[in-house]
């Protein structure tokens, strides 16, 4: 029995650079400095998903104030809802008006006013991106994932970052004025 010779696809004898050359050929231009709301696909057009039925989000107004007033009270809605569920949030909060307060009474110059406020709103900022994101991972699962966990861990470490700054800033600029000493020592 004679052997038979084994056909090869005459894209077998491209090279790969070759054949994602062809590829990106075929591809349609797009221009990337066009502003559009739709979302603009490098792959053909599929007719169950045809981009000319895109429309902008319902619940997005396209109007400028409309859309700023919208997203002022969903900030206040994100605050209410940090304060009502996250007690980490209040116990910084409680931390934080204090030293709010207290900075004004200090006898230090405007830019050391500036950044002691900084470094606690900072605190704060953070501590809202950590409690998003710890609620992100429980929306996705409940289940133990070590990625879910090393979310987690990254977004406690990134506070606890924040709370060494603002402690370090603190102890820097306040903590001789509060101890009573007169004169401010310069580090550098």
């Amino acid at each position: 029995m004679a052997k038979r010779k084994k056909l090869r696809s005459p894209l077998a004898l491209w090279s790969n650079e070759q054949l994602i050359s062809l590829w990106i050929l075929t591809l349609p231009k797009v221009n990337p400095f066009q502003a559009s709301h739709k979302n603009v696909s490098r792959m053909p057009s599929n007719p169950a998903n045809d981009e000319s039925k895109v429309t902008a989000h319902p619940q997005k107004s396209t109007d400028g104030i409309a859309r700023m007033g919208k997203a002022f009270r969903y900030s206040m809605q994100g605050l209410s809802h940090a304060v009502r569920f996250e007690a980490v949030f209040r116990q910084e909060l409680l931390i934080a008006i204090p030293a709010i307060i207290g900075v004004w009474f200090l006898p230090v110059s405007m830019v050391e006013k500036r950044v002691l406020l900084g470094t606690v709103l900072l605190l704060l900022i953070v501590a809202l991106l950590n409690s998003a994101i710890e609620a992100i991972v429980d929306r996705v699962s409940t289940k133990r994932h070590p990625l879910s966990g090393r979310a987690k861990d990254l977004g406690c470490a990134a506070v606890l970052l924040a709370v060494i700054l603002m402690v370090t800033v603190w102890t820097l600029i306040a903590g001789p004025l509060v101890a009573g000493i007169e004169t401010v020592v310069k580090i550098f």
